[in-house]
């Protein structure tokens, strides 16, 4: 079955109508607690040095004569790395006058220092900041840092050339050693000369390689030096108190967005229609007070629709049931029943939910009438006179009870039944079967199979999607025909406390001896009349 379904705008406005109050409430508690936490919070200043990075070589100075060393290019990205890494940031606080600075130094720079590049084809720009509580340590650390990064780099353009000249000047302290060592063995003049020629090659190679050394170029220049600021940059109080109201009313809604997507509860009857791909026939308002009476006009609405869903059937056997408990099925089923006897319809209503029947109790019928355990046990019971309950002046209502919960309730509805329900069928024009919940139990699946049509009951208070889809799919996987859903518990906009006045309060189960009315509950205004089973009724 598809879950999914488009959101109308009414129902989109309901949403944020609903949760305007709580999320307005939250929002504003946010508000101020940012305000206040910003107000006592202490300032922090932030200084910026900004650092050129060129991407282009020196090689165009070739063609005036001027030969100088220029770093080798790098990305950019590896100066962001290079200006947090250790030897800058130890560099950097020696400049600022710590000699061995520790550990908790390095790590304090790295806390407090933010490097961010903008690149472009021909060069980049580094930005270096840092915040601290003092404006001029902000400003002293960000120069510093900076200032290291170019000699860094600086270093990188003289790294190559001091290792040229610490091998050209070994190798010149050798070829002296060698000609002192000439001299003394008095060799040839040729062959000193020779070594005197190629130590002033090697004294003329170690000057140019100084002085280029000295004339390094690096690929980054300081472009604008950190300057102390003026005002902090944290905190804001009133831009926090902004962003936190904000923050608050989407932390609200998004809260009640997860509440209504982790929510399976029916919202409406559309939501009805939609997961149980079923009609609604009806819609019934929640009740107070423990009253059973439901409109007369929904239930004759309710009536219309059972007799144009089972048209082709005669008589007309409709059990009512429900997923679960407290859903008012027991009340759809009277009313029902009540609505067609009403209407001339020779009616009969059968309470054949065993675990917890309430039929009797509504009607105060006692225990002088045959039940329904008596013609489970024998379809053709004769002993007992049936209940004959006077809906208005002029017609009645036939009502076969259940006094005591049995704990063999399947066994007696698959054993007797059939066979008692065929009797009725040749006596009653309409036969309403308030059955007990399927999904606890498994009473109603054997008797919905042998009717001619099941209403399912949802209560909009207490059902779900999960429960009303599976009680459609055990109902439709057994071949029972179901007609429709019926709606109870409906609640207007403006909600009255206290709950529905009727249901499975103590749970479902076995052993229910006391089988008493709710207190306070209102009974139907009936009487009761003794009716031993003339010619039309025979057992």
């Amino acid at each position: 079955m598809d879950e999914t379904y488009e959101i109308s705008f009414v129902e989109l406005f309901q949403f944020i109508k609903r949760g305007f109050l709580p999320a307005l409430l939250i929002a504003l508690l946010i508000a101020l607690a940012a305000f206040f936490i910003s107000r006592s919070s202490a300032p922090i200043y932030q200084a910026k040095a900004t650092i050129l990075a060129s991407s282009t070589t020196q090689s165009d100075l070739t063609r005036f004569g001027v030969s100088l060393a220029t770093a080798p290019i790098i990305d950019v990205s590896a100066y962001e790395a290079a200006a947090l890494s250790f030897p800058v940031i130890e560099d950097a606080w020696q400049a600022m006058g710590v000699t061995q600075p520790s550990e908790l130094n390095i790590q304090e720079i790295r806390r407090e220092a933010t490097v961010r590049t903008e690149s472009d084809r021909a060069s980049s720009l580094l930005s270096i900041s840092v915040r601290n509580e003092s404006r001029e340590l902000a400003a002293s650390r960000a120069n510093a840092l900076a200032e290291a990064l170019v000699r860094w780099d600086e270093g990188r353009a003289t790294d190559y050339l001091q290792k040229i000249v610490d091998s050209l000047g070994r190798q010149i302290e050798v070829l002296e050693q060698e000609i002192l060592s000439l001299q003394a063995a008095e060799a040839s003049q040729d062959e000193i000369a020779a070594r005197q020629t190629i130590l002033v090659e090697q004294k003329q190679q170690l000057l140019v390689a100084e002085t280029l050394k000295t004339s390094a170029i690096p690929q980054l220049r300081i472009l604008e030096p950190a300057m102390t600021p003026l005002r902090p940059v944290s905190p804001r109080p009133f831009l926090n108190t902004a962003l936190g109201f904000v923050l608050g009313l989407f932390l609200t809604y998004g809260i009640l967005l997860l509440r209504n997507s982790l929510n399976t509860r029916i919202k409406n009857t559309d939501d009805l229609a939609r997961v149980s791909n079923l009609p609604v026939l009806a819609e019934f308002p929640r009740l107070a007070g423990g009253s059973r009476r439901l409109p007369p006009e929904a239930t004759s609405y309710l009536r219309t629709n059972v007799l144009f869903a089972t048209n082709d059937s005669n008589p007309k056997v409709i059990v009512v049931t429900s997923g679960r408990e407290a859903e008012g099925k027991s009340s759809v089923a009277m009313n029902l029943a009540e609505s067609f006897a009403r209407n001339d319809y020779h009616t009969l209503l059968i309470d054949a939910d065993l675990r917890k029947p309430v039929v009797a109790t509504e009607y105060n019928l006692r225990d002088t009438y045959a039940a329904l355990e008596d013609f489970l046990e024998d379809p053709h019971y004769d002993e007992r006179p049936i209940a004959h309950v006077t809906v208005d002046n002029k017609h009645a209502l036939n009502v076969v009870p259940t006094f005591r919960a049995n704990s063999s309730a399947t066994e007696l509805l698959s054993r007797g039944f059939r066979a008692a329900l065929e009797g009725w069928r040749k006596d009653y024009d309409i036969i309403i079967i308030d059955s007990a919940p399927l999904l606890p139990v498994a009473d109603t699946l054997t008797i919905a199979p042998l009717c001619t049509g099941t209403l399912l009951i949802a209560g909009m208070e207490v059902t779900d999607s999960r429960s009303v889809s599976a009680t459609v799919d055990v109902l439709r996987r057994m071949g029972v025909r179901l007609i429709g859903v019926a709606a109870t518990q409906l609640v207007r906009e403006t909600r009255r406390k206290g709950g529905y006045g009727y249901g499975y309060g103590y749970g479902y189960g076995y052993g229910q001896a006391d089988l008493q009315g709710e207190a306070g509950a209102a009974k139907p205004e009936t009487t009761i009349q003794l009716k031993r089973l003339g010619s039309k009724v025979k057992r």
